[in-house]
């Protein structure tokens, strides 16, 4: 559960998290009442998610060095400039998924979050100090006055734009995706957060205004309540997210050989193909749950087809 009490699933019922936040404060209340002293080990990972973990670990660390090595490979004959900015995304991108991983797969071996006090100072810094929409306009700003420099004859000082708006887009798309599904399934959608937009329903009144949680900045979440749920039902609620990422990157790909196109758009190809995959890869592998509750959809639709209710 995050700091605020909100649900941390991509796809959450409202109405059942209510009741489990409910069961777990006084779950709480009852061990204060009887006065445990002992500080509490970290919730345990085992069987086969403890394997899972460590395997996408791996995968994670292999895949962020095999894209700093691509940066390297792609700008080797570029000019200064250009190999700058190969090594910046190198750290960025690569850094973070190398790190990711080794967290991950540490995980995996231990059995628990071994990071987690680390990133409970992280996140309380954070919760004080960082705004997604600030946060977005100001990198917003900086490449697309790195690509405006280049001018249009030089597409390598694009690519940083491309790629980050490229990237927002597939979150977008990903989270309509789930939100449409919930509409056809007829459930009833309460909120949607997308990077530094947030979508409110209350009252068959939709309001549109900024995020305030860091914590999606890179991701998103759609919250809805309903009367009658089923497995299919939420199954396609699941898979419609995913779904969404693929028929865009389907899409752009078909486009692309078959017409063509300048530099620019071979850029932004290939932008679609990283950005899908990624946000494919984040979403479907079913990792362990954390403690505040978070669940990918790969996990939860894991949960579904061994006949357990998600949030």
């Amino acid at each position: 559960m995050s700091r605020e009490g909100a649900p941390r699933s991509n796809v959450v019922d409202l109405r059942r998290w209510r009741e489990e936040r409910d069961r777990r404060l006084r779950a709480a209340a009852a061990e204060a009442d009887a006065e445990v002293t002992a500080v509490r080990p970290p919730d345990r990972i085992d069987g086969l998610y403890r394997l899972l973990a460590l395997v996408a670990g791996l995968g994670f660390v292999a895949f962020g060095g095999f894209l700093g090595l691509l940066f390297l490979m792609l700008h080797r004959e570029e000019g200064m400039v250009a190999w700058l900015l190969a090594a910046v995304l190198l750290l960025g991108l690569s850094g973070a998924t190398v790190l990711f991983g080794i967290d991950l797969a540490v995980r995996g071996l231990l059995g628990r979050e071994w990071t987690r006090p680390l990133w409970e100072h992280v996140r309380a810094a954070l919760d004080r100090r960082a705004h997604p929409l600030p946060l977005f306009a100001g990198i917003s700003a900086l490449v697309l006055t790195l690509g405006l420099w280049g001018g249009p004859g030089d597409p390598v000082l694009w690519e940083p734009a491309i790629f980050w708006f490229v990237g927002f887009l597939h979150i977008a798309l990903h989270e309509t995706g789930h939100l449409l599904a919930v509409r056809r399934v007829r459930y009833t959608p309460r909120r949607l957060v997308a990077g530094p937009l947030l979508v409110e329903w209350s009252a068959n009144r939709r309001r549109v205004t900024a995020n305030r949680d860091w914590r999606f900045l890179f991701g998103g979440n759609v919250w809805f309540s309903s009367a009658g749920r089923t497995r299919t039902r939420d199954l396609m609620v699941l898979l419609a997210g995913p779904l969404a990422n693929l028929l865009t990157l389907g899409t752009v790909l078909a486009v692309h050989r078959l017409l063509g196109g300048p530099a620019l758009f071979a850029v932004y190809v290939r932008a679609n193909a990283f950005c899908a995959g990624i946000v494919l890869l984040t979403n479907l592998l079913p990792l362990p749950r954390t403690r505040e509750g978070y669940a990918t959809d790969g996990r939860q639709i894991l949960d579904l087809l061994r006949g357990r209710r998600i949030a």
